[in-house]
Formats: structure tokens, sequence, C-alpha cells
């Protein structure tokens, strides 16, 4: 691996020349002709990258028809270094890792009247170093994201690996960041246009989504969505054939509640739940809701009347009256329980939490309450007995 020059090699040696070290073949030639200015400047775009240099488009000369007569080519690092003198701490300047030094090197093409264009000038000296093995990736001529890497990242993000981590993964399968001819940041900038190219039209993939399930790897897969006078995607509902097989075994007793709400649009995800017979949790089916109120959960539940029936025996939920108006409605014979832990958690808020702490109250009462063998009675006298232990009964 060739040595990176420090920076007092750099200033020893900047204004000296530095000639790039190449084979006859990559190399311009006063005279070369080239068809038109993108393949003159891909030629030395490819010269530059395997010498050590960045080169880029400069100004151009055009007729009076507006054609190209002449065009020039020049090193990154041409022009004069930035003012860094400015007392204006407002404005905000960009760190680049290879600062403009007046760099004579360049590539001047001119028109040869047949309409392509030969190289009028190549000035092939350098007045500073070029990137050796260590940093030859970091160039932008070395950088290119292929198919293959646009690929690799949709499919990382699809599996919710982000683009610092795909680029990790990538390298290692590669073997080495030289062999990757990208940067961590390059991965962001795919991924950042992948989901500008999206845009507004992720809920459609979602239901494209969806119907591809269907028709090919689950034909028990169903769903059913509702869009608003805009065509937003207001409600969504799904289920798989393991979820709808689940519910043939266990759906005796569903639970939901609305877990979260999504970052960008704000829809509540509720998961329809059940528990096996190792009392464990088995999902049923899942629903995204513009909103928790009543309506949307009216249309939660009738989705799932339409995917399971109406045989479901006991619903639990919270204590959300949103909720409890629509399972009146929609399930009118069915016995709708509260959840005991959504219950319990509330204790220390209602009478202390340095209470509940450091008294055994909350143990006692565990004891009754988490008892799957009590009878009614035994359950309301030992419920009596702990307000009595710890004179709570005149708590309001």
């Amino acid at each position: 691996m060739d040595p990176s020059p420090s920076s007092d090699d750099f200033i020893r040696h900047l204004g000296d020349d530095w000639i790039p070290d190449c084979s006859i073949e990559q190399k311009p030639y006063v005279g070369q002709l080239f068809p038109d200015v993108d393949t003159s400047f891909t030629f030395y775009h490819r010269y530059g990258s395997s010498c050590g240099f960045d080169s880029r488009r400069s100004t151009e000369r055009k007729n009076k028809l507006k054609k190209t007569t002449r065009k020039y080519f020049l090193c990154s690092r041409a022009g004069s270094p930035e003012d860094d003198t400015s007392e204006d701490v407002s404005i905000k300047k960009r760190k680049t890792t290879s600062a403009k030094c007046d760099c004579p090197a360049k590539l001047i093409i001119a028109a040869d009247g047949n309409g392509g264009f030969f190289v009028k000038k190549f000035i092939e000296n350098h007045n500073h170093s070029f990137a050796g093995k260590g940093t030859m990736q970091f160039l932008r001529c070395s950088r290119s994201l292929t198919e293959f890497h646009k690929r690799f990242i949709i499919d990382a993000a699809r599996l919710n690996i982000g683009a610092t981590r795909a680029h990790a993964i990538f390298k290692s399968m590669i073997g080495s960041y030289e062999n990757v001819r990208a940067t961590v940041v390059d991965f962001k900038k795919i991924s950042r246009d992948i989901k500008e190219y999206i845009g507004k039209h992720d809920a459609d993939i979602l239901i494209q989504k969806f119907k591809d399930i269907q028709t090919s790897s689950d034909n028990n897969f169903r769903f059913e969505y509702k869009t608003d006078a805009n065509n937003h995607l207001t409600q969504l509902f799904w289920a798989d054939g393991v979820g709808r097989r689940n519910f043939e075994v266990f759906g005796d007793v569903v639970s939901f509640d609305a877990t979260y709400r999504t970052n960008k649009y704000g829809m509540v995800f509720i998961p329809f739940i059940g528990i096996d017979n190792h009392w464990k949790s088995v999902t049923f089916a899942a629903a995204l809701l513009e909103k928790e109120d009543a309506d949307n959960y009216k249309w939660a539940c009738e989705a799932f009347k339409k995917f399971f029936g109406s045989s479901v025996k006991c619903i639990v939920t919270d204590q959300d009256p949103a909720m409890k108006i629509a399972i009146e409605e929609c399930f009118p014979g069915v016995k709708h329980r509260l959840c005991m832990w959504h219950i319990m958690k509330k204790f220390p808020a209602k009478l202390g939490t340095l209470f509940c702490a450091e008294s055994p109250f909350m143990d006692k009462l565990k004891n009754f309450v988490w008892s799957d063998h009590s009878s009614i009675d035994e359950f309301e006298d030992g419920w009596n007995n702990v307000i009595s232990e710890f004179e709570l009964s005149d708590n309001t």
C-alpha cells in the first residue's frame, strides 16, 4: 500500500510537477479524435481514475448556432483555494478532503468540423500528489454504483437494514473497502433517492404487494382497505393464511389494542392476537387505522367479522370507550372484558408509587388477581381482605 503523503510533504512539493504514470493507451494525446463531448470526458475521467486524481467538466465555447466548439476538462483541484479569512461566521463551508490548489492539468477539445472533436491541448503535469492504493476508493472517479449495488440496498431496506449497515455487510461480502467502489454516503444517497422516488405512492406499493401475496404465495391471504375523498389510505386490515388457521383453533378469545402510531402518517397499528395451548401469543390479523375513534374501530371489527365470522366468545381490550362502542355494535352477543394488565398498571398512579413499591400491598393483591383457579367468592374475599388490611376501604 502506498503511504499517503503528510501535510509537510504536500507543502514541500506544492508547485512541483507530478506526472501520472499510466499506459500509453490510457493517456490522451494532441490530435486524438472523439465522436462527442461525453465520450471525450469519459476517456479523461478513466485516465484520472487509473492515475489517482479526479476530473471535472469546466467552461465551454459555443457558436451562433448554440453548438459546442470548445470544451475544457480540468483536474478537480484546479482553481484557486477558497478564501478562509472571511469573518462572517454565519457562512458554513463544506469540509473537503481535497482543496483546490491551482492545478494546471487540463484537457481541451475542439470541434473538428465533421461533427466530432479532437484534443487541441493536453497538460498532464499536476502540482499535487495523487491518491495511493489506500485512498483511491474515495475518489469520485473510483466510486460507481452499479445496478447490483442499488439492488442490494433495496433488498437490505426490505429487511429493515439501514444504509450504513448495508455498506458494512457489502464490504464483508466483497472483501475490502477498495472493492466496494462506494462510500457510506453513496449508499445513503441511493437510499434517499429511493424514498424520494416512492414518494406518495408507498400505499399503492403496499396494496400491490398484498395483491401479489394473495395471487402467488398465499391463497388464503385476505385484506381490506378504505380511502378518503383524496384517495389517501385511511384504513387497512389484513390476515394471512397462518393467522386464519390460528383463529380456527385458538379463536375463542381475541385481544386487540392500539399499540403505537406509525412515524410518518400517524396511523394506528392494531394487532388481533390470541393465546395458544402453550400460553403463547399468536397473531390472527392486523390493522392500520387513521384515528382511534368509534367509526374506525367499527370498520376494523366489521372487517374482522368478514374474514373470520362472529364465532368469537370473548374480546379483551383496554378501557378505551371508543372500543366499547364498536364492540357492542358489531359483536352484540360477545363478552367484552377489560385487560387486567392495563388495570394493574394504574395502581401506582392511583395509590402512589412509593406506597406500591415499599409496601407488600401489590404482592398480596396479585396473589388473588392472577390466580387461575379462584372462584368468584374467593376472589371477592381476598380482594376485600387486602383492601381492609391496608386501610384502603375509604380510598376513592
